[in-house]
């Protein structure tokens, strides 16, 4: 780490010190890993020097002051450096090819699944009999929990960093205009369908001379998402190299048939740089050395891509986490899944009774749908909000500053603004704006957007074939609520009340936080299930297959399965 980082990082650790009236004394929380790191570059440093940036000409050296024996004071300018452009400074990369010498996956008892999120990704695997392999990849990351941030962010000096790490940096660099490569996985939901590795990042982004594109950011994201997963594997005594899927939002058609096919390339991609980058990211990697990385891997023949299994729609693969119950049953759901980027939809008949060893998750016609518009919607609304407040024009030059400037901070406030019921925003200026979670959620904006959900689920309702909703009006909809932004209250409200689909009366009632099976059998997550409810799914050796009509169930009497 620079000095530059480094300090920035300890003055926005200073800002968290607040004064004990009791004692008298100052006090301070809990602090990052680079901020840690940050004061030991600081304490080990051995003289005030300025912090140069290897991507700009040479910083002008002041003259050093020498007393001469005749007691006059001599200027001596000691010779300046010019460092090199960092697209100049080479590095001797090898790519680790070992896992282009296999034909076919290893430890096939096992199968996992990687859910890229846009802004936290985690990972979950499972062995063909149904046992759960958990995988901490924020606990490996250096933070803590199953997710990991789905963040990068290029230092000044061109050092590449990931994860929690880069958050941190993120935040640190912020009031100096800097932004991370954040939500990395929108350049597939919402962005052109061009070729990504010819679309280069922003200034913003990227201070150094070397070009970067959106396409290699995003397979070097997926790399050290594919080695967090595969080192907690290999932990547990299993190969780097078994058999993986990926989840994906529900696309539509066009636009999977471009997303689809390169996303499984990138991530094919990544386990090469995963081997050859392992266990280096969390002091972050030299961006002259990933390049070159990138370069090589580029021209490579063989890529291994046997290791991948197909794409796997969200909503199915929270589905696919229910298949695992022991109770009989036989009932509606609709899964919803609430991603940062989008909100994904889907309907299943759940038919189980472990007595027959029938257990069975089928997805009705036409439900698969989905939102562009999910948790990081909710962001935006609330720095519109906080500027409203603040009466600064967002047209304006000091609007669009600030919006920059929240950029970095504004999930965390959101989380303290739906946990606390109030939140101090800081804004670039230096005033800070006092948030309550009623006013902004009165406010007209969210109040729009709740009533966009509210259409979405009942346009999903309306693709449901006869028989299934008079299914639902007998019974009810139970509803599932998984993903990220799965607590926001506008999400919860979904999950309640009747709504009416074709002259009937559906009830909708949520289900528990986590399945029977993981509340009983696996309770160290059970508080994070509907966040890892993708990933566990996904894993599943059975995914829900797809009905062709209600006829497929309807010959068969309800006792059939419950009895």
């Amino acid at each position: 780490m620079n000095l530059s980082s480094a300090r920035l990082l300890v003055e926005n650790l200073l800002e968290r010190v607040e004064l004990d009236s009791v004692t008298g004394k100052f006090r301070l929380g809990t602090i990052s890993l680079m901020e840690k790191k940050a004061l030991e570059t600081l304490l080990t440093v051995e003289s005030e020097v300025a912090p140069q940036s290897k991507n700009i000409g040479a910083t002008p050296v002041a003259p050093i002051l020498v007393q001469t024996t005749s007691n006059e004071t001599a200027n001596i300018v000691p010779e300046i450096f010019e460092p090199p452009l960092l697209s100049q400074v080479t590095h001797n990369v090898v790519l680790d090819l070992k896992s282009t010498h296999f034909s076919k996956p290893e430890n096939p008892e096992i199968i996992a699944c990687l859910d890229f999120g846009t802004s936290m990704s985690k990972a979950f695997a499972m062995k063909r009999d149904s046992t759960p392999v958990e995988l901490a990849l924020g606990k490996r990351a250096g933070a803590s929990g199953y997710p990991v941030d789905s963040s990068l962010f290029i230092s000044d000096d061109g050092i590449l960093y990931f994860g929690p790490q880069a958050v941190s940096m993120g935040v640190a660099m912020a009031s100096l205009g800097r932004v991370r490569f954040d939500s990395p996985k929108a350049s597939f939901s919402m962005g052109e369908q061009i070729d990504l590795n010819r679309k280069p990042l922003a200034h913003g982004i990227n201070p150094t001379d070397i070009n970067m594109s959106e396409g290699e950011m995003i397979t070097l994201y997926l790399a050290y998402l594919t080695d967090l997963a595969v080192s907690e594997l290999e932990e547990k005594g299993y190969s780097r190299y078994c058999s993986r899927r990926f989840a994906r939002p529900c696309w539509p058609e066009e636009r999977n048939r471009w997303a689809e096919p390169l996303l499984k390339r990138m991530l094919a991609q990544a386990q090469i740089l995963a081997d050859t980058f392992h266990d280096r990211w969390q002091d972050g990697l030299p961006l002259a050395e990933v390049k070159q990385a990138l370069i090589q891997l580029a021209s490579l023949p063989t890529l291994p891509d046997y290791l991948l299994g197909e794409g796997v729609p969200e909503p199915v693969a929270a589905a696919a986490s229910l298949m695992l119950s022991d109770e009989a049953q036989r009932e509606l759901f609709l899964v919803i899944d609430v991603g940062a980027g989008t909100t994904d939809f889907g309907v299943f008949l759940l038919q189980s009774n472990p007595d027959r060893d029938i257990c069975l998750v089928r997805i009705v016609p036409g439900t698969i749908l989905y939102l562009q518009q999910a948790g990081n919607r909710i962001d935006d609304l609330l720095k519109f909000f906080v500027l409203g407040l603040e009466g600064v024009d967002m047209a304006s030059p000091e609007g669009s500053h600030n919006l920059k400037f929240l950029q970095s901070t504004i999930r965390l406030h959101k989380e303290a603004l739906f946990r606390d019921g109030i939140v101090e925003v800081p804004l670039a200026n230096g005033s800070r704006v006092v948030v309550e979670r009623d006013a902004f959620l009165g406010s007209q904006l969210p109040k729009a957007f709740k009533q966009l959900l509210n259409n979405e689920v009942k346009r999903v309702l309306e693709e449901v074939g006869d028989g299934y909703l008079d299914l639902m009006k007998n019974t009810r909809l139970n509803v599932v609520l998984t993903g990220g932004g799965a607590d926001l209250p506008m999400i919860q409200e979904l999950a309640h009340g009747h709504i009416e689909v074709r002259g009937r009366k559906i009830m909708r009632r949520p289900t528990s936080k986590a399945p029977t099976w993981i509340s009983e059998q696996y309770p160290q997550f059970t508080s994070q299930y509907p966040q890892l409810a993708v990933a566990i799914g996904g894993a599943n050796p059975e995914l829900p297959k797809m009905a062709a009509s209600f006829s497929d169930f309807g010959g068969l009497s309800h006792s059939t399965y419950t009895s």
